[in-house]
């Protein structure tokens, strides 16, 4: 570098020609002078001639700083990915962020260059998709995929499947656990499957002929039942044992006294609900369904007046039941069937009729019947699946889809006491089947409170009617089912029978 300068150093004035050397030779600068004379000298030398020469030589009190009036817009390269400032003392700088060109694909690898900008390169290799249903999942040809994930705990109880966020999901399902045995209490354990465990308390062991059933080491057994024991049972009547089955009216069979839960914990129809506590003094019912000859009987001792057809007057006016289409009156060999299309007013004045503090059963009482005397069990002969082994009633059977078989074949009612499979254990006949029958209640609802020979609402506008018809599906064929009418109506599927107080 060369540079003429003129100074004046003392009494010297100087024209320096040549300035080199200025950092690799040490400070030391060989001048050429001008005008008097060539001269030679060093810079110290000047420098120490004169102080003020110094600072002409201060590159750093001098030089201005590169960022002055300059902001980082001012250093912006083009570049989207780089970071652009200005430093200080350095000037603009451009800092590359690969964070800026991710663009959000499982397989590439993201980077960015500083000259070029993004630059995303298709990897291969383990990756993640993002689906918690998918395992082992890899990069191909720039996509992550994986294999749908298999859910299988191999555990039988459990419901396997995949949630979304979530991965594998392994649900309980006691119900699949049950072992048919009342006496174990089954549930479903995650990772490990079925627990069947013991239980100990009451229980039903399907036999009518045994006594306090209970739990004992997973097994339900019961004493047998025996003349004394206070239950009449199991083929005992008033002549084998006169202690535990007291006479009965002919006709009719005793009902021991107890007490029994009435009602559904499970219920089809909200009106079996609340279950409650019910304590019945023993009674008799009829065995069997009023006969069409039975009410013949009645009919024909009434006095002329009443020897008419119901005018649906609200007290009992006619006798004679109504006829048409399915209704037993006035038909030939229909003698033994049960008396229908009859209304509530001329089936209580039947029972009165028939004397001995003869009359309509209360609600509490039929169900009492027809869980053979308050055992926990859904029909008269336990928890068999219905059909028209049992009783006699409509519905597809036998695998059949169409006609629908009405009356089990029939087509109306059968001869009272067809089904003796479906007896009760106090051989108490038809008791679900052939007519719905007419309780003594006003229908209303239950309450939950425990109580005595209840007698129902103490008023209404309909009456209850238990026990399903030969016209009505297994549907309603439960002990615990309720239906209801108005008392002055009658119809092809309704009958009755008679109780009294013992």
């Amino acid at each position: 570098m060369k540079t003429i300068l003129s100074f004046q150093i003392g009494q010297f004035s100087l024209t320096l020609l040549a300035i080199s050397c200025l950092a690799s030779c040490g400070g030391e600068v060989a001048v050429a002078g001008l005008g008097d004379g060539t001269e030679t000298d060093t810079l110290d030398s000047a420098i120490d001639a004169d102080d003020s020469l110094s600072p002409a030589f201060d590159a750093d009190s001098d030089a201005p700083d590169p960022c002055i009036g300059k902001t980082a817009a001012d250093c912006n390269d083009g570049v989207p990915c780089t970071a652009d400032a200005c430093t200080t003392g350095v000037g603009c700088t451009h800092t590359p962020d690969n964070g800026k060109c991710n663009d959000g694909q499982a397989c590439t690898t993201d980077i960015c260059n500083p000259q070029s900008g993004c630059v995303n390169t298709t990897t291969d290799g383990a990756c993640d998709d993002g689906d918690a249903c998918t395992s082992n999942d890899t990069c191909a040809t720039g996509t992550c995929a994986g294999a749908k994930l298999v859910c299988n705990d191999g555990i039988p109880c459990t419901s396997d499947a995949c949630v979304a966020g979530v991965g594998c999901a392994f649900t309980a399902d006691d119900k699949k656990c049950d072992d048919g045995k009342p006496c174990t209490a089954d549930s479903c354990v995650v990772g490990s499957g079925c627990v069947n465990a013991n239980v100990v308390g009451p229980c039903d062991d399907g036999d009518a002929c045994t006594l306090g059933d209970a739990c004992a080491s997973g097994v339900c057994k019961g004493k047998a039942s025996s003349c004394g024991d206070g239950t009449c049972a199991c083929g005992e009547t008033a002549v084998t044992c006169a202690a535990d089955c007291p006479l009965s009216t002919p006709g009719m069979i005793t009902l021991p006294a107890g007490t029994f839960t009435m009602g559904a914990v499970d219920a089809t129809y909200p009106d079996q609900q609340p279950v409650h506590q019910v304590t019945l003094s023993a009674f008799e019912l009829d065995q069997t369904e009023v006969t069409l000859a039975a009410y013949t009987a009645f009919y024909n001792q009434l006095p002329a007046a009443q020897k008419c057809q119901d005018s649906n007057a609200s007290g009992f006016v006619c006798g004679q039941p109504a006829t048409g289409a399915h209704c037993n009156w006035g038909v030939m060999g229909r003698e033994q069937h049960p008396i229908n299309c009859v209304d509530w007013f001329q089936a209580t004045a039947y029972c009165a009729w028939k004397g001995n503090g003869a009359r309509l059963p209360t609600e509490s009482e039929w169900e009492y019947a027809a869980t053979s005397a308050g055992k926990v069990q859904f029909y008269p002969w336990g928890n068999q699946t219905p059909s028209c082994d049992y009783a006699i009633f409509s519905g597809f059977f036998n695998g059949n889809t169409s006609p629908e078989v009405i009356g089990c074949g029939a087509d109306g009612t059968w001869p009272v006491c067809s089904k003796a499979k479906g007896n009760s254990a106090q051989s108490v006949c038809d008791l679900v089947g052939n007519v719905e029958e007419w309780n003594s209640d006003w229908y209303g609802p239950y309450s939950a409170n425990a109580s005595a020979d209840p007698e129902g609402a103490a008023n209404g506008t309909k009456r209850a009617l238990r026990g399903n018809s030969w016209s009505e599906t297994v549907g309603i064929a439960k002990a615990v089912y309720r239906h209801y009418a108005f008392p002055t109506q009658f119809t092809p599927a309704t009958g009755f029978r008679c109780a009294r107080t013992q």
